[in-house]
């Protein structure tokens, strides 16, 4: 375990310890992990949430992402074009 991490799970356990996390909203209810996929990485599951919770069509978000990444040009065709030709000098 890293230096801050540990330094966290402290003061989690402390504040916990104090009551800090009695009241709060949500209390005793399960979390809702229905769209959770534990296969994703840590930061796109983040991403997803945040979208979630703006309220936002994560279908619609994505697909206009896979949409415009499929006009988008490739790389190679992109280096290709940019690569001077032998035969225009």
């Amino acid at each position: 375990m890293h230096a801050l991490e540990w330094i966290a799970e402290r003061r989690l356990e402390e504040a916990a310890a104090r009551g800090e996390f009695q009241g709060l909203p949500g209390e005793g209810r399960p979390l809702d992990l229905e769209d959770e996929d534990p296969l994703l990485a840590p930061e796109v599951r983040m991403a997803k949430r945040i979208l979630k919770n703006a309220g936002l069509d994560l279908a619609e978000v994505f697909g206009g992402l896979r949409e415009e990444l499929a006009a988008a040009p490739s790389r190679a065709s992109r280096e290709a074009r940019d690569r001077p030709s032998w035969r225009s000098r």
